[in-house]
């Protein structure tokens, strides 16, 4: 490549971080999928789904919700012995999706 033609990086923001960990995750993929084609599912629902045990299933869905591109019908101090269901929050995966284009052509963020 043309070295005049090369894009400049954008900022590595919390957006493209987010991007790295949700994207770059098969297992956390796969939940947004299952979501995806869902309107919400339970944490029972998702395992049998997904395929994965409690402990990593439990660490993706804290940090798909952390990222913003999954919410709980309870916050999280109100979650013990209770059924939470949990749904995708469809514009922030599109969001995330459209910023990861624009990064891979070389386009502007803005």
């Amino acid at each position: 490549m043309d070295p005049a033609k090369q894009p400049s990086a954008p900022e590595w923001n919390t957006d493209m971080k987010a991007i790295e960990q949700i994207f770059g995750n098969r297992a956390r993929n796969d939940i947004i999928r299952v979501l995806a084609v869902s309107d919400q599912m339970t944490y029972g629902d998702l395992r049998e789904q997904v395929g994965i045990r409690d402990s990593t299933l439990h660490r993706h869905l804290r940090a798909l919700e952390e990222y913003g591109v999954i919410a709980a019908d309870l916050p999280p101090g109100q979650r013990q012995g209770r059924g939470v269901r949990y749904s995708i929050r469809r514009a922030r995966v599109e969001a995330l999706g459209q910023a990861w284009m624009r990064y891979l052509l070389g386009e502007s963020s803005e």
